[in-house]
């Protein structure tokens, strides 16, 4: 309980979540193993608390993730393979509503569809179910990860005919910079409509940043020293409505 990092980073893509997101209130984080850590069942849950309002409904964030981590038979040690399989649910209660995604008359809908002025989003609700996968394994000795992820939002209420309510990214990760003289490099291509995902949480460096985005990233990054590491990234990213 407190102010910690992200207990469902470990198992989302940026779309979901930025790295730089702190959530403050309470989570529990249940993992299990069998057969020699070869099988490893997880469940996270957490109760954060988003936006206090004096007079009217708070904005709360109820999450729940569940997923395997699990090494597939038939390859070798030396191939490192481990597998994560992961379900996540969302519920961010009252978000979308009576100004809560407004701080300081600041608006953090950040992509998702307003109606001009209006104190209350498109969509809403936000209750968003997500699916990740990853692989990881080494390829001549390189560390590699694939992944893959896909979100919708099922309360998605917005007025569009088109619900604009799915996001999804994969992508593939090579090395990892831990050490002086270690390199990788980042590819992926994330779509994100404005009503998938809440724009305040999801990654702001993606083009201009969080959802009603789609287009590629690539990110190189050397360790100069351990405590130094110089790093390289380019968009090239659309709006998927408006200009």
């Amino acid at each position: 309980g407190g102010k910690f990092e992200n207990p469902f980073a470990g198992a989302s893509s940026s779309m979901v979540w930025d790295g730089d997101i702190t959530t403050e209130g309470f989570s529990e984080s249940f993992e299990f193993s069998f057969l020699e850590k070869k099988l490893s069942p997880f469940i996270t849950l957490g109760q954060f608390l988003l936006q206090e309002n004096e007079t009217l409904a708070d904005s709360e964030l109820y999450g729940f993730q569940g997923g395997l981590r699990w090494n597939p038979p038939g390859f070798s040690e030396a191939a490192s393979v481990r597998v994560t399989n992961a379900v996540s649910y969302y519920e961010f209660s009252d978000f979308s509503r009576n100004s809560n995604f407004i701080v300081s008359g600041t608006s953090l809908a950040r992509g998702n569809t307003r109606f001009g002025a209006s104190t209350s989003l498109a969509a809403g609700d936000f209750d968003v179910i997500q699916t990740y996968n990853e692989i990881k394994f080494k390829a001549a000795g390189l560390p590699v990860k694939l992944f893959s992820d896909f979100a919708m939002n099922v309360s998605d209420q917005t007025f569009n005919p088109d619900g604009r309510n799915i996001a999804y990214e994969y992508g593939i990760t090579f090395g990892n910079a831990k050490k002086k003289g270690e390199w990788d490099a980042t590819w992926y291509y994330a779509y994100i409509e404005p009503n998938a995902v809440v724009g305040a949480f999801s990654e702001s460096d993606f083009g201009m940043g969080h959802a009603d985005k789609r287009g590629n990233l690539i990110r190189l990054g050397y360790k100069l020293t351990d405590n130094l590491k110089l790093g390289f990234a380019a968009h090239f990213v659309n709006n998927i409505t408006g200009a």
